[in-house]
């Protein structure tokens, strides 16, 4: 079984259990050998992605949680659906 997720437990550099932000803004895409083809790096909301911080906060801004559909801003504000 190949875990996609291997990159974030690698990012606790001080092995203490917690990937912190710090950490993961001190680790650039290309310091990771597994963030290959299989995770596309390009058309995201932050440009240029200069560590991997940049490219949770990415992820978290186009992954949908109100019906799938990605259009729910991570941005700290509170936010309202319509039903």
């Amino acid at each position: 079984m190949t875990r996609l997720a291997q990159w974030l437990a690698d990012s606790d550099l001080n092995l203490d259990g917690t990937v912190t932000q710090v950490e993961l803004e001190s680790i650039s895409p290309a310091q990771l050998p597994e963030i290959d083809a299989r995770y596309q790096l390009g058309g995201s909301p932050i440009t240029p992605l200069l560590d991997m911080y940049d490219f949770v906060i990415g992820q978290l801004k186009t992954q949908g949680h109100y019906q799938g559909e990605g259009e729910c801003p991570f941005d700290g504000m509170e936010h309202h659906h319509d039903h």
